[in-house]
């Protein structure tokens, strides 16, 4: 049996995701060069795979 979530408790989870995404974005933005504030080519995988995990929960929060 899985967990049944409301509509209600998926946004909040989706807006806490969003955020989290929106805090690693920064932390991996473009520094100088074409380096990753990480010290990699940018962009890094880390900031490719939060740029996909935003979209991916952005779009539970599209009607808001």
């Amino acid at each position: 049996m899985g967990a049944l979530y409301t509509s209600a408790a998926l946004r909040e989870y989706a807006r806490a995701q969003v955020t989290q995404a929106d805090v690693l974005l920064t932390k991996h933005s473009e520094s100088a060069l074409s380096l990753c504030r990480c010290g990699r080519l940018h962009p890094c995988d880390d900031r490719r795979h939060w740029l996909r995990m935003r979209a991916h929960y952005g779009r539970f929060l599209i009607d808001e």
